[in-house]
């Protein structure tokens, strides 16, 4: 295992024997050391049309809506999926095709995790699908694919940080807490934009930090002040040569010694001179994390039990910090009784009834 801990993800959602079994195959399924063939690259580029509908809908989600509206569309959405597909096999199907154009388009993308990760739409299944579980498993196979996704094409794998940092930042249990186990497959990623050095991964780098940054101090403060080391270390080397890039590898620094908020007046203006107003404007457009009700009655989730302690993580000191407004959590109670299912007792989600190095990294 790795000092840090960072890279030793993989695997970090385990699915019973019987869904791994009838799930179809594995988007962009590639071997270690293997590049994804044309034939498999294609799969997270094409979108069936036959889906173009029902993704029609869901692009119109806004995150200006009001909760009644917002909810009101959600329920338009589940309606006309109902109907589009007449079975499981067809609503997986389905889901295949508009996770891929979320992969192309990540507006796209934000507001499927809107959707996933809505109060209301957490309780509800598709044919006996549900649709939060199979958004997990894409999510993993994104992780998964990484490596190769980066190399093949870097605008797919960015689409795909941007959807695992988007959820992370949104997802929440019925009592308040995130996904803790997504923080390690988080940065893993967030590595390999900053490993890269190019423009547009450090853009991605800063925001997914600015969004998630409180979080994974909280989850991982070791190896964050790894990854920020590492920004020190690009600032000074020679492999980071655009001015652009590093005022985006400066910004990185500013917003994590701002405890990953608002940037004081006089910084900002800097910035926005530096940057361009459009730029800064949509760097902090970030959206409220969202509050998620897990099911007591959703059996696909009840026996998942931590199997590996990827991070030992001690009570962080938190420097008196409070979370900046785009990650304050959800302060209502949950249900008397309500189990969360998702264990939170390290960085792995698994079924005890699987093996636990299933996804082991070489």
């Amino acid at each position: 295992m790795s000092k840090s801990g960072v890279g030793r993800g993989r695997g970090w959602l385990n699915l019973n024997k019987t869904q791994s079994q009838n799930a179809v195959p594995k988007v962009g399924a590639a071997t270690a050391g293997q590049d994804l063939t044309a034939a498999e690259e294609s799969r997270y580029i094409d979108a069936s049309s036959s889906y173009n509908d029902l993704i029609n809908k869901i692009q119109q989600l806004n995150i200006k809506d009001d909760g009644i509206l917002f909810n009101q569309k959600i329920k338009y959405v589940l309606e006309n999926w109902k109907q589009d597909c007449q079975n499981s096999e067809q609503v997986e199907k389905s889901f295949d095709r508009i996770y891929e154009s979320c992969l192309s388009d990540p507006e796209l993308g934000t507001k499927l995790v809107m959707m996933i990760a809505s109060r209301s739409f957490i309780t509800q299944e598709v044919h006996d699908q549900n649709i939060r579980l199979m958004f997990l498993t894409r999510l993993q196979n994104s992780f998964e694919d990484a490596k190769q996704l980066q190399k093949t094409n870097p605008v797919i794998f960015r689409n795909s940080v941007h959807l695992l940092g988007e959820f992370y930042n949104k997802a929440r249990l019925a009592n308040g807490q995130q996904l803790q186990f997504m923080a390690t497959p988080l940065l893993t990623n967030l590595r390999m934009l900053l490993d890269t050095a190019q423009l547009d991964d450090l853009k991605l780098f800063t925001t997914q930090l600015y969004l998630n940054g409180a979080s994974l101090k909280t989850e991982c403060p070791e190896v964050l002040s790894e990854v920020l080391n590492n920004v020190r270390l690009a600032l000074i080397g020679d492999k980071v040569a655009l001015k652009e890039s590093r005022l985006w590898l400066l910004l990185a620094l500013d917003v994590a010694n701002n405890r990953f908020g608002l940037q004081p007046a006089e910084i900002q203006k800097f910035y926005q001179e530096q940057l361009g107003d459009g730029a800064m404007a949509d760097f902090q457009t970030t959206p409220s994390a969202l509050s998620v009700q897990t099911p007591p009655d959703n059996k696909q989730l009840d026996g998942y039990q931590s199997a590996v302690n990827v991070l030992q993580i001690s009570s962080p000191a938190q420097d008196g910090a409070t979370s900046p407004p785009h990650q304050q959590q959800s302060t209502i109670p949950p249900p008397a009784h309500e189990p969360n299912n998702v264990s939170q007792s390290s960085g792995f989600v698994s079924d005890s009834s699987i093996a636990s190095n299933r996804y082991s990294v070489t």
